[in-house]
């Protein structure tokens, strides 16, 4: 009688891919096939590799409006957004939401200021983990430089970090990451790169990175208030290091550039604000900003304004 496929989860580290596919595991009868989840995408050799994403956003409201039995369409639509559409997030948050009776507007409104205290919160009864203690398995078995890497993403915007970005001036980088770029150059980026996207910690694309939301609060959450505070700073010289200037922003050519890096700067002097920092480097990169802002041919005059305003606020304090 032919055999029924079987099913096999693995995180991808207890054993090895070819003890896996070559090995015990492999179903007998001639007949099924072999599914193994895996946080590692270096499987091309020995299966097909299918990149499991996020959930779409209808996917992701009908789900969290199933678990709780709400009707609430708009809390449930924003805190998917604000958990990035994350399976095991959403599955936790259900969980929560389960065995407190919060209701979903109830649980946005905390989520939202107290963010990384509710990622420890919550246990699915179908899968025991959690999204604080599931990622930081990973974030604790990258490379020093990896570490580094992943810190000073986490106080940039999470989609399209460009790699150029960590060599626009690398005496800024922390050591270890220094380091690496200051032996191989690019290659050693790159490998700092290829240890988190071993661990599906970022994503990599054309542009550059993508580091989900959530990976970033973990991030955040296990630092010191002074590791916190340098990499936050870091992430500021390097984007003030990268900005176009302004007299180079007047022109056209260089407006492509300033669109990549937008989002990073207000990330990180967001984060620069909320610590409390004011830096020099903080106020240059927000005037650069500014002037780019309302030299595009969009001429977005109040956004150049407000950030603006806050380069003068800044230099005024330094």
């Amino acid at each position: 009688m032919r055999q029924p496929p079987r099913l096999l989860g693995l995180d991808g580290f207890q054993l090895r891919a070819a003890e896996v596919v070559g090995g015990e595991w492999q179903p007998g009868g001639g007949g099924g096939h072999l599914l193994v989840t895996s946080w590692n995408p270096a499987w091309g050799a020995l299966a097909r590799p299918i990149r499991v994403d996020v959930l779409d956003r209808a996917e992701a409201v009908a789900l969290l409006l199933q678990r709780t039995d709400s009707q609430d369409q708009a809390s449930a639509n924003e805190l998917a957004k604000q958990l990035g559409d994350l399976p095991l997030a959403l599955e936790q948050a259900a969980a929560y939401l389960e065995q407190t009776g919060m209701p979903l507007a109830a649980y946005l409104v905390a989520h939202q200021g107290r963010r990384e205290r509710l990622l420890a919160k919550g246990r699915p009864v179908a899968y025991q983990g959690q999204v604080d203690t599931t990622w930081q398995l990973s974030i604790d078995r990258l490379t020093p430089a990896g570490v580094e890497l992943l810190r000073i993403c986490a106080f940039l915007a999470p989609e399209a970090i460009p790699l150029d970005l960590f060599t626009a001036d690398p005496d800024r980088l922390p050591a270890a990451l220094a380091a690496a770029v200051a032996e191989d150059g690019d290659l050693g980026l790159q490998e700092a790169v290829g240890a988190c996207y071993r661990f599906s910690l970022v994503v990599r694309e054309q542009v550059g990175i993508n580091v989900h939301r959530l990976v970033q609060q973990v991030v955040r959450a296990q630092l010191a208030s002074d590791d916190r505070e340098a990499y936050i700073t870091t992430a500021v010289e390097l984007l003030a290091a990268a900005f176009p200037s302004t007299s180079p922003l007047r022109d056209p050519m260089w407006w492509p550039r300033a669109t990549q890096l937008l989002p990073h700067v207000l990330a990180a002097t967001g984060h620069l604000e909320a610590a409390g920092l004011v830096t020099a480097d903080a106020a240059r990169v927000l005037a650069c900003a500014g002037t780019y802002l309302h030299a595009q041919r969009r001429a977005e005059y109040e956004a150049a304004r407000a950030l603006l305003q806050r380069a003068i606020d800044i230099h005024e304090a330094t």
